[in-house]
């Protein structure tokens, strides 16, 4: 279990609260959010925040925006960090849809074509 002191969780917290206001600010003008997120053990804590707003996680699309290239169930992925933290609770809770996370489906030896289609994905959305 990761030990964090009062300063980190306060800090994370104030990270999910910022967070969900520019959620609402965003669906004062549009109908979706995406929600571009990072990997990493780092924001783990702010991940796990974000499970106490309560965001309608139904408009919000989530993209990586630094994913290793590694094939979708290796556990060293970023997103396997926000599905541990967030994204699998939300999606078994019924909270966020499925189809709203966005992965980078990799294939070993065509890493350009991959990061083109998750490019290509991302612009039908953004």
């Amino acid at each position: 279990m990761e030990i964090r002191n009062g300063e980190q969780l306060e800090l994370e917290r104030t990270a999910a609260e910022s967070i969900k206001k520019q959620v609402e600010v965003v669906l004062e003008e549009k109908d979706k959010v995406i929600f571009g997120i990072v990997g990493g053990r780092s924001v783990k804590g702010v991940f796990e925040q974000l499970n106490d707003q309560s965001i309608p996680w139904e408009k919000v699309h989530i993209f990586m925006v630094d994913e290793r290239l590694l094939p979708k169930d290796d556990l060293d992925t970023n997103i396997q960090v926000a599905k541990e933290a967030l994204l699998t609770k939300l999606v078994e809770d019924g909270q966020l849809p499925k189809e709203n996370v966005h992965e980078v489906d990799y294939t070993q030896g065509q890493e350009q074509e991959s990061v083109d289609a998750y490019l290509k994905e991302f612009q039908v959305f953004g």
